[in-house]
């Protein structure tokens, strides 16, 4: 709207001061008429056109038109990340999260505000929790996402207690949005984990990576889908046993080329979760998860909350890892 009426100001402004330097010949009336109607419908677009058609084939929180801006710094408003961000003070506030960004036009914000609302309804469905059970009660407590315009960095998403950095739908430097939906599932996953859990270290990497894969269907990582997959990846140079990655870094070569490493080692963890949820499987269920995770919140150990809830321990879990994999999946891809 205040676009609009600066564009309707400025049009009628540079006719008037034409009209009062000289009388121009009829053909040049003609002329600014149609290039100040041309303007306006141009700033009138750029105000809510693209607002009108944001749900694509991703999931899609359907909120209010006219969204609640908030000014950070005089709500006293902080990221609260470990990282040196800055933002626009542009704020978009959602039913549970606050959206942040560098750059990104209005627009953006409000579709990364819905996918991060229809990621929270996927997962508070699955675990069966709701935003008071993840500390969410009011403007301060709830989930920031910084939707980065420009690079977010060396690692990309990556999560927090109180939130996670996202590529904007409007990104200078990601040319994928249709896989933001995804990735933001994963990343709203691990925020859950922490609200739930605590602190991130507590929880064995393969788990928590397992668990954000598994929950976002692979993400932008492929999905496993037999045994003779996981039997190459066995075989493969680099590869150890997935259960026995506590932090990420234990993954070998992880620092020197940990986005190719994640590529390949956060399927194995997400068919490793897998196997423990689905019926056909170790049979346990989210809540058995979610229980979990409450239980190392309360000061348990991995172990013993792994054992308690799953009903195994990670000893057994990762000398027979290989062998309830071949019993769990289909011998071959194409059967």
């Amino acid at each position: 709207m205040i676009i609009g009426l600066t564009c309707l100001f400025l049009g009628a402004a540079f006719a008037g001061a034409r009209a009062a330097k000289r009388v121009d010949p009829p053909w040049i009336h003609v002329f600014f008429i149609i290039f100040i109607f041309i303007y306006l419908t141009s700033c009138q677009s750029r105000d809510s056109g693209p607002i009108d058609n944001l749900c694509g084939q991703e999931p899609c929180y359907e909120g209010p038109f006219d969204p609640p801006w908030v000014s950070a710094y005089h709500a006293g408003l902080r990221l609260d990340f470990d990282e040196d961000l800055t933002h626009d003070n542009r704020v978009l506030e959602t039913d549970n999260f606050l959206i942040f960004s560098d750059a990104s036009d209005d627009w953006a914000k409000i579709r990364m505000g819905q996918t991060a609302e229809a990621a929270l309804v996927l997962i508070k469905d699955l675990f069966e929790v709701s935003s008071e059970d993840l500390g969410i009660r009011d403007l301060s407590s709830k989930i920031r996402v910084y939707s980065a315009r420009r690079n977010p960095g060396r690692l990309g998403p990556r999560s927090f207690y109180n939130g996670f950095i996202m590529w904007a739908y409007d990104s200078y430097t990601y040319a994928t949005p249709e896989l933001i939906p995804d990735i933001t599932e994963h990343e709203c996953t691990h925020v859950v984990q922490f609200r739930l859990g605590g602190a991130f270290s507590r929880v064995w990497a393969w788990f928590c990576e397992g668990l954000a894969e598994h929950v976002s269907n692979g993400g932008p990582y492929k999905v496993i889908r037999c045994w003779q997959e996981v039997d190459d990846w066995r075989q493969a140079p680099g590869h150890v046993n997935p259960i026995s990655i506590q932090y990420l870094e234990q993954i070998p070569d992880y620092d020197r080329i940990d986005w190719q490493r994640r590529e390949e080692y956060y399927p194995i963890f997400g068919v490793a979760v897998r196997y423990l949820t689905d019926p056909g499987g170790h049979g346990k269920t989210p809540v058995d998860i979610k229980n979990l995770f409450i239980d190392i919140g309360h000061g348990l150990d991995f172990g013993a909350a792994f054992r308690n809830h799953i009903g195994m321990s990670l000893e057994y879990y990762q000398d027979h890892f290989y062998a309830l994999m071949q019993a769990f999946l289909p011998a071959s891809c194409d059967d």
